[in-house]
């Protein structure tokens, strides 16, 4: 064959070397069947046709790499090659011939539907294995691998639209507890993926009577991992998203937790800002006397408030540490903290003990108050008055009066007592999100025994409510308390009142003259006063309170990074 070609060449200067690439394509198709896959690589690994025609390319490495490797080209490609050019690829290979049981799965399910109906976006065997690089099913779609192959698809929502499902399909998975380990890095079985739930060739839609996903079929799914799966947990909607418009109390919840955080972001914001502003244009960076500096202090926190307010403060920094990451999954620097500080497992672990220890406290406090102050020692006072933390009308008098002296409107601040509004208000914040993250993460802990008397779509409920609580409760407390109580000029860089138990009578007099005139002329201030700590006793609990503080300014940029990289 080579001998005529150059018979022809000699004889027809004319001829071009295209023709005789066409020759040589000619004859490498036509003996094909018989020769080696360096045939075909001929053309579709490096010649001019590759150039011209990109989608025809296939590297050697790739058809070692896989499962297929040991077969030659013509094993699959068996008919078509013998013109120019090949027919459609559709023609001449089908995965079927070796493959019947997949072949026969992959003919009942929905994307084989969708494909006969002309759906030309719908997946066949080629779009989740590929052409060449056909790896190992149990490497190919084994953890991320498996999300990855149908987010090929369902992570667009117009295609979602277009074939009829939800848009948001893969944003939901996202959101539920088993998308976020997996966006965290998880890379494991131990949580559930697309093929976990919906199987892998026989994907049918949810009403279709034979589907994993069908409602009568839910049990059985959801039995696979979880143990004493009831009718109602099968409910829990696995891919709820806002955008899928599925369910409208979750909405009407979504939206009013986002309208919570946002308001209340924005007035104490601006109010942090504007105190910060006046503060540093009337006093500057004046800090008030250590309790060790001076010998006339007084105690203004007991020994128990101490301990719980200790308690409470390595609890909420553990669960914030811990949990934060788990609402930021898709940010880089979240994988990072589960990959190299905590770990998954441990993780979760943690986050239980630390959610369990502080629902304990509040319950013990609950009980302290109604038990042994209101009832044992009769402090009615603690319900109403001076010394209560129940809001009362002074303090929305006070936060306007207050707002005023931020702009000017006033030559003086409000004069405060033994508890200011924004204390009061960090009080009932803390009561009110104490309350909604721990009953939800009872709920989350234990999903089976809730849905025996509650919907599945209740664990859904939970999930928003702890997530976008814990949420609202860390930037409040990084932000705002923290710069009420120790990072505004005149504390910082922190307030060791809560760690030590003392202040000092000029810092009460300055800071709260109403109760100092009131212990004054009641004669109680001078059965407050304590001996001061010893110097290294105060220098010791700063350090401790100063990591405290360091900690959540961390976690607080963990917020702010994690929620430009979602933007």
């Amino acid at each position: 064959m080579l001998h005529v070609i150059v018979k022809i060449s000699q004889s027809d200067r004319g001829i071009t070397m295209k023709r005789v690439l066409l020759i040589l394509f000619v004859f490498f198709v036509t003996v094909l069947p018989t020769m080696a896959d360096e045939t075909c690589l001929t053309c579709h690994q490096e010649s001019a046709f590759v150039h011209r025609c990109r989608n025809i390319a296939v590297s050697p490495t790739t058809l070692m790499e896989s499962v297929h490797a040991k077969f030659a080209c013509v094993d699959c490609h068996y008919k078509g090659h013998e013109d120019y050019p090949h027919q459609k690829f559709d023609s001449r290979i089908s995965c079927g011939e070796c493959h019947k049981e997949a072949l026969a799965q992959y003919q009942n399910s929905s994307h084989y539907l969708a494909l006969r109906a002309g759906n030309v976006e719908a997946p066949d065997c080629t779009s989740c294995h590929s052409q060449h690089q056909v790896l190992d099913p149990q490497e190919a779609f084994h953890g991320q691998n498996g999300i990855k192959a149908c987010r090929q698809c369902h992570n667009d929502p117009d295609k979602n639209i277009r074939a009829g499902l939800k848009p948001a399909l893969v944003k939901g998975f996202e959101h539920s507890y088993h998308g976020q380990m997996y966006n965290l890095g998880h890379d494991g079985e131990e949580f559930a993926t697309c093929i976990s739930c919906h199987g892998s060739h026989a994907i049918l839609g949810r009403d279709n009577p034979d589907a994993t996903i069908y409602q009568n079929n839910l049990v059985e799914t959801c039995s696979q991992c979880h143990t004493d799966v009831n009718t109602n947990f099968s409910g829990y909607l696995n891919h709820y998203s806002l955008d899928n418009n599925e369910s409208a109390v979750l909405d009407k919840l979504t939206h009013f937790m986002e309208l919570l955080f946002r308001g209340t972001m924005i007035v104490f914001g601006l109010h942090t800002l504007l105190w910060f502003m006046r503060t540093m244009v009337t006093t500057g960076c004046k800090a008030t006397s250590a309790a060790y500096q001076s010998e006339n202090v007084i105690i203004r926190f007991r020994l128990q408030e101490r301990m719980m307010h200790l308690i409470m403060v390595l609890s909420f920094l553990t669960l914030a540490a811990t949990g934060l990451p788990l609402k930021f999954s898709n940010s880089p620097f979240s994988e990072w903290i589960y990959k190299n500080l905590i770990g998954f497992d441990v993780a979760a672990q943690i986050h239980r003990i630390a959610g369990v220890v502080l629902l304990v406290l509040f319950i013990f406090y609950v009980l302290y108050l109604l038990i042994y102050r209101l009832i044992i020692r009769g402090e009615r006072g603690m319900l109403w008055g001076v010394d209560s933390l129940m809001l009362q009308p002074k303090d929305v008098a006070d936060f306007f009066r207050h707002i005023a002296y931020f702009l000017f409107l006033r030559s003086e601040p409000p004069k405060f007592d033994r508890w200011t509004y924004w204390e009061r208000f960090d009080y009932f914040a803390v009561f009110w999100g104490m309350f909604v993250i721990g009953i939800s993460g009872l709920v989350l802990l234990l999903p089976m025994q809730v849905t025996v008397f509650f919907p599945g779509w209740v664990i859904n409920f939970a999930h928003i409510f702890h997530s976008e609580e814990a949420l609202l409760a860390t930037a409040f407390i990084f932000i705002v308390h923290f710069f009420n109580t120790h990072l505004r000029p005149g504390t910082f860089p922190i307030d060791d009142a809560i760690f030590t138990g003392r202040i000092t009578v000029e810092q009460l007099q300055e800071e709260r003259p109403l109760e100092y005139e009131r212990l004054l002329q009641s004669g109680q201030l001078d059965l407050l006063r304590a001996e001061p700590l010893a110097h290294w006793q105060v220098v010791l609990l700063r350090i401790m309170g100063l990591s405290f503080v360091f900690i959540g300014l961390s976690l607080l940029v963990l917020i702010i990074t994690s929620v430009f990289d979602l933007l």
